[in-house]
C-alpha cells in the first residue's frame, strides 16, 4: 500500500490559501467613530463615568444574586423545619377485632394525633 504526498482536497486553489484573509477588506472597516478616543476632558470624564457604572451595575447584580441566594437556601431551611415537627397529641381511640394464637397477635387499632407537618 503506496501513501501519496497529497490529497484530493489539497487540489483546490484560490479561497484554501493560507494568506487569504478571512474577512472581506469592505466588512472588515467599522468606521472612523469607534477609533477616535476622547480629544477633550468632558469626553474623557464621560468615558470614566460609565466605566464607573458599569463596575456599579456588576457590583448590584452581584448583590441582587446573592441575596436572591440566602433567601432560597433560607426558604429551604425553613420549609425543612417546618415539615419536620413530630406528631402531638397521640392517643388510642378503640382497639378491635383482637385474634391471638401462640405465636401471632392481630388487631385493629385506632389512633388519633395531631400532625403540625401537614402544609395545606
Amino acid at each position: 500500500m503506496q501513501m501519496s504526498s497529497s490529497y484530493d482536497l489539497d487540489d483546490t486553489t484560490g479561497a484554501d490559501d493560507e494568506r487569504t484573509p478571512l474577512l472581506d477588506s469592505a466588512r472588515s472597516f467599522r468606521g472612523g467613530r469607534g477609533r477616535r478616543g476622547p480629544h477633550n476632558l468632558r469626553q474623557t470624564e464621560s468615558q470614566t463615568f460609565t466605566r464607573r457604572s458599569s463596575y456599579l451595575n456588576r457590583f448590584a447584580a452581584c448583590l441582587v444574586l446573592t441575596v436572591m441566594f440566602l433567601l432560597v437556601i433560607t426558604a429551604a431551611i425553613g420549609f425543612m423545619f417546618a415539615t419536620s415537627q413530630p406528631m402531638t397529641g397521640i392517643g388510642i381511640v378503640s382497639i378491635g377485632n383482637v385474634v391471638t394464637s401462640e405465636q401471632v397477635l392481630m388487631f385493629d387499632l385506632t389512633v388519633e394525633a395531631h400532625n403540625p407537618n401537614i402544609v395545606v
